[in-house]
């Protein structure tokens, strides 16, 4: 995916943008504006603003918003934890390392059910966490 460079914002007329607006299910400023278009199989949002250039709804709800490119290697975070949401108010950019990492501080369990607590993780140098029971367990499976 890419990010909207500016030949791609002069190029955007005014019927990409009602294309993308009628894909947003707008309700309150403090509320979720859930996109209605197609996802990604994770569950974000999909928008192609031209041919051939397919970008995230929230991102590129964030550049038109605030009118600013995101930098290529920022990610665009949701603070409402909702994937769908196009809200410009619930989206803010940092580092992929910090995003990362939010994502994982509301998690209390890795995927096989062990609880996060500090003396059974640690942060993989991408920022994620991983579970040392787990890793354990993946270690003595490969000896066999």
């Amino acid at each position: 995916m890419n990010s909207i460079g500016e030949a791609e914002k002069l190029a955007r007329g005014a019927k990409t943008d009602e294309r993308f607006w009628a894909k947003v299910d707008k309700r309150q400023d403090n509320e979720c504006w859930p996109w209605q278009g197609a996802k990604t199989a994770a569950g974000y949002g999909l928008f192609w603003p031209e041919r051939r250039t397919t970008v995230t709804a929230h991102r590129y709800m964030y550049e038109l918003y605030y009118d600013e490119e995101v930098p290529v290697g920022i990610d665009v975070h949701h603070i409402c934890y909702n994937k769908t949401c196009v809200n410009p108010h619930h989206l803010q950019v940092m580092s992929k390392l910090e995003n990362t990492r939010d994502a994982y501080k509301n998690k209390t369990h890795c995927a096989k059910g062990h609880e996060w607590i500090p003396e059974n993780f640690y942060y993989k140098s991408n920022g994620t966490k991983d579970c040392l029971k787990c890793r354990r367990d993946r270690s003595r499976n490969r000896r066999r």
